[in-house]
């Protein structure tokens, strides 16, 4: 009679252990994941002065894709930070609002080939460098 090495029993085992779970799957149980975007950074009530670096970051689940992000103020479209960004997040910015202060900031990131996946940061500040002229 033949000897077995271990080596197939275990592949055996491993398979059997597969088969016992496979037929409990079914294709309902698999939902799709749905494509969608999180922004993280900057956080609510930070202030961040103009001129300096700071990171956009945002999470996905499925693949929204490139994105644009984009500067808002008081909810409006203020300035677009990049356009079709394809490399994921984080995305470092140069605060640049022209001299322009306010406490209702927020960065949008919009997925490029799907504009109705989106998110919003909360509020947040951009002042001016001291020494620097601003405008309201």
């Amino acid at each position: 009679m033949p000897t077995l090495s271990p080596l197939p029993w275990r592949r055996l085992a491993v398979l059997g252990v597969l088969l016992l779970i496979l037929p409990a799957c079914s294709d309902d149980a698999v939902t799709p994941v749905a494509n969608s975007i999180t922004v993280t950074d900057p956080a609510t009530g930070i202030i961040l002065l103009e001129g300096t670096d700071t990171d956009i970051t945002w999470t996905t689940t499925g693949n929204p894709g490139p994105v644009t992000i984009g500067l808002l103020k008081g909810g409006n479209a203020f300035s677009i930070i990049s356009d079709i960004h394809v490399d994921g997040s984080p995305y470092t910015w140069t605060v640049d609002t022209e001299g322009v202060n306010g406490d209702d900031f927020s960065i949008v990131v919009i997925s490029a080939a799907v504009p109705d996946i989106s998110s919003e940061s909360g509020l947040f500040t951009i002042e001016t460098l001291k020494g620097s002229v601003a405008a309201d």
